[in-house]
């Protein structure tokens, strides 16, 4: 079950002991833990459930702990919640995808660019179908690989473009930095 996120981090937490049996984990529906299939989203479950963590789910007030994988009734009702929210993410999965195919399709009739997100020295032109650069952000460009090419660090650089007063690509004069 490959993971991320914060609800990964509480998961290796169970697993390594960190998070102590008879803690309760408080979720909107059981659907939140997991939008895998069903058979990997009731054995996240039952990962949580077997060290000792209860779960509450808050839209329907159901307690679920190591005892309720032995009742038939909580063990068909986490499957049939699990199955909803798999088949709800493979439907929204599905709806993204045909929007983006429709965007390329549009953007190849159209001879225009699917979106205006590009490096901050360029932006799209009014009719969509190039990028234009800013000559003003293009010579800060240019000044920043120039210095680069000096060997200074990057918050030399940053320093640099502060001290002299080179607007950021916000518009705002000493805003350079690292993040």
């Amino acid at each position: 079950m490959p993971q991320s996120g914060a609800f990964s981090e509480f998961l290796d937490a169970i697993e390594h002991g960190y998070i102590l049996p008879g803690t309760t984990l408080l979720v909107e529906s059981l659907d939140r833990l997991s939008r895998e299939k069903v058979g990997e989203a009731i054995e996240r479950l039952k990962l949580i459930l077997n060290h000792g963590i209860d779960v509450i789910t808050l839209c329907d007030n159901t307690v679920y702990n190591i005892d309720s994988l032995n009742e038939p009734y909580s063990l068909i009702k986490a499957i049939l919640i699990a199955q909803r929210a798999n088949e709800e993410s493979e439907i929204k999965s599905s709806r993204v995808k045909l929007s983006w195919k429709k965007k390329r399709q549009d953007a190849l009739e159209s001879g225009t660019i699917m979106t205006a997100s590009c490096p901050r020295w360029l932006s799209l032109d009014d009719k969509r179908t190039a990028f234009v650069p800013d000559p003003d952000r293009v010579k800060t460009i240019e000044l920043i690989f120039k210095l680069r090419m000096e060997r200074r660090s990057l918050n030399a650089i940053a320093k640099y473009l502060n001290d002299h007063a080179v607007k950021n690509f916000s518009g705002k004069e000493s805003a350079w930095g690292l993040l």
